[in-house]
């Protein structure tokens, strides 16, 4: 499954590889000789096609290259115990190690500029991308979309991007009194931060692109990230177009 969606091999500096799925803007999409980067962490499935076409979205809509790495390191499912299983038992130190590689190959690419780079994850991936980015201090923004929260004060600390959260009031796994407890912990860090909640909506409440062609209301998460003006490098980050 990895192999059919996953359209470039990324290598490690150990000799292994790291499968990922690169998109770039199309022909009428803003794009200069050196494009921000946005690195796109997945769902717990894993590396699927759900998360690839968010992907070409993202590209087309912010003229960036962005890459949608492998995190499980070889694995995916679409059975549910499986994915909870990978989700929790996938190590944040791990991630960090090939997140650290991906950026390190995206580097040598001739029509990336690695000194912006935006940090984005949906569910699982949004949990990971804030913790990436306590890690890594080189991001512009990060986006966290129905991810876990990170509470822990001197781990927030270490974020030096502004930090943008978008949450449904009904969702089960991520209560309103744990999204209130992340603002507060944002505010408390320091750090400039928009969380948005929407009334009505569970988790997973973009879960494909499909979603668009039949015309359900759904939150562009460009435009949304435009409207608050969170830098990925000389692009501006998003948040929505239109509610709910």
């Amino acid at each position: 499954m990895l192999q059919d969606v996953a359209n470039v091999v990324i290598p490690r500096s150990n000799g292994s590889s790291i499968l990922a799925f690169k998109a770039g803007p199309t022909q009428n999409s803003p794009l200069s000789s050196k494009a921000p980067i946005l690195i796109l962490i997945h769902e717990f499935w894993g590396l699927a096609p759900e998360i690839c076409s968010k992907a070409e979205a993202l590209a087309n809509e912010l003229g960036c290259i962005v890459i949608a790495p492998d995190t499980y390191r070889g694995q995916s499912t679409r059975f549910i115990p499986k994915a909870i299983f990978l989700a929790l038992s996938t190590k944040q130190d791990h991630v960090n190690e090939d997140l650290d590689e991906v950026l390190s190959w995206a580097s040598t690419l001739s029509s990336v500029d690695t000194q912006k780079v935006g940090i984005m994850g949906f569910c699982y991936g949004g949990g990971k991308a804030i913790r990436y980015a306590s890690h890594y201090k080189n991001a512009k923004g990060v986006a966290v979309i129905y991810g876990k929260q990170l509470l822990d004060l001197e781990a927030l600390k270490c974020i030096k991007s502004s930090v943008l959260g978008i949450f449904g009031d009904k969702d089960t796994q991520f209560p309103m009194k744990e999204i209130n407890a992340f603002k507060d912990a944002l505010h408390n860090a320091g750090i400039k931060s928009q969380i948005s909640v929407y009334e009505g909506q569970g988790h997973a409440f973009w879960y494909d692109m499909d979603q668009i062609k039949m015309g359900d209301d759904f939150p562009s998460m460009i435009e949304k990230l435009d409207r608050h003006n969170y830098e990925l490098g000389k692009l501006e980050w998003s948040i929505v177009q239109s509610e709910f």
